[in-house]
């Protein structure tokens, strides 16, 4: 990040995108969080060298509580493998996206899944699948169970409730979905 100000035009500094021409002051000792949003104020120096820190994604269950990006799972032989609540939440939201290479994946599950801290943080669960974009694939729970499922049917306008909503010529094999969770929402 190169910034620059004119002094007694600019009443702050300002990002400056031209890159080969640097001479001007910069930030050192700036310190960015992983949306690239400055947490400490750095100092300005003449010439064209800098330093600035940007801090690592702050995952719990690979969601980062800093940006809100949810860890996309391994693709391994045509399948997704969600083994955390954050790969599954972004599997739900890029085939509700629309993401048409996406709505006929395939995913399976490689390990217990538990949506009570993203229910309970991030907002309440919505369905893979919806009246717009239905879920075309097989998904395949390989024994493994996934609790604390609050479905939101405030947010979701086509009444596509549960784990998954709409599907189409789907398989949905060797799944458990078990308990509810207290940030059940909307009904």
């Amino acid at each position: 990040v190169f910034w620059k100000q004119n002094l007694g035009v600019d009443k702050l500094p300002q990002v400056n995108l031209d890159y080969e021409n640097r001479d001007y002051m910069v930030v050192t000792n700036d310190v960015i969080d992983c949306r690239g949003v400055s947490v400490s104020t750095g100092s300005f120096q003449n010439g064209d060298s800098y330093d600035v820190k940007q801090l690592p994604h702050t995952y719990n269950d690979d969601y980062c509580t800093t940006c809100h990006k949810f860890v996309e799972p391994e693709f391994v032989d045509g399948v997704y493998r969600i083994k955390s609540s954050g790969n599954l939440w972004w599997f739900k939201d890029a085939v509700n996206r629309n993401a048409v290479e996406l709505k006929t994946q395939n995913a399976e599950l490689a390990a217990n899944i538990d949506l009570a801290f993203l229910c309970e943080n991030v907002e309440p669960w919505t369905a893979i699948g919806n009246g717009t974009n239905m879920y075309m694939g097989t998904f395949d729970g390989k024994g493994f169970s996934i609790r604390n499922l609050a479905y939101n049917n405030s947010k979701d306008t086509n009444h596509n409730g549960g784990l998954f909503g709409a599907l189409y010529n789907a398989t949905i094999k060797n799944l458990k979905v078990i308990g509810n969770s207290p940030c059940l929402a909307g009904g």
